[in-house]
């Protein structure tokens, strides 16, 4: 029977909260908008937020997507990904370098590392590949035909027991590997009870 030190080493790190200190959603519309105009488009929203936060008829997910919405639909999907693509200077400035620096020794030892995410994947995918890390699992938006954002999503919203339904996907042979996750709040409780190892950052 295989020993567990003989297994192959997958190491999951959540992002937001866990690889970062902030929440990279909020940032990011402040960093392609501005904080006014940010500030001014969550007023004019404040009743999904009630919606979801205060009356808990609407999912986070419906409310991210109307968030979403909001701020970038009818936009060019080429500018979107320029502006995930210099978003990676921004992130660098609210890190958890304790973190980045357990996923720059996984990524060294030659473990397969995984960042899941609710995070979306035009901002997330760009920080990864600049960290040596090749599997991105996070939300991905809707494009049409003529290549602009249409303000949905066309994967579920990466968070909780979609985080754990993903990985799964990639990663089904779950008796022949060894598991370490890093995660930072509920929305990793599924996938870190499938874990070997736990880690959770405060």
């Amino acid at each position: 029977m295989q020993q567990k030190e003989e297994k192959r080493q997958v190491v999951v790190f959540d992002f937001d909260g866990t690889i970062t200190h902030k929440d990279s959603f909020l940032q990011f519309i402040a960093f392609t908008h501005g904080w006014p105009q940010l500030c001014f488009g969550m007023l004019l929203n404040i009743h999904w937020i009630i919606a979801c936060y205060i009356l808990c008829i609407i999912s986070n997910e419906t409310l991210k997507q109307r968030i979403f919405s909001y701020f970038y639909r009818g936009m060019m999907y080429e500018t979107f990904c320029r502006y995930g693509q210099s978003f990676v200077s921004r992130i660098e400035t609210f890190e958890n370098r304790s973190i980045v620096k357990k996923l720059h020794e996984a990524v060294r030892d030659g473990h397969t590392v995984f960042v899941i995410s609710a995070s979306i994947y035009e901002w997330l995918w760009p920080w990864c590949q600049k960290h040596g890390v090749e599997n991105v699992i996070s939300t991905r938006i809707d494009v049409n035909d003529d290549g602009f954002i249409t303000g949905y999503f066309s994967s579920k919203n990466c968070y909780g027991p979609e985080k754990m339904v993903q990985f799964l996907l990639a990663e089904p042979h779950r008796t022949e590997y060894c598991l370490t996750v890093y995660g930072d709040s509920r929305g990793d409780r599924e996938i870190m009870a499938i874990a070997d190892e736990k880690h959770w950052v405060s």
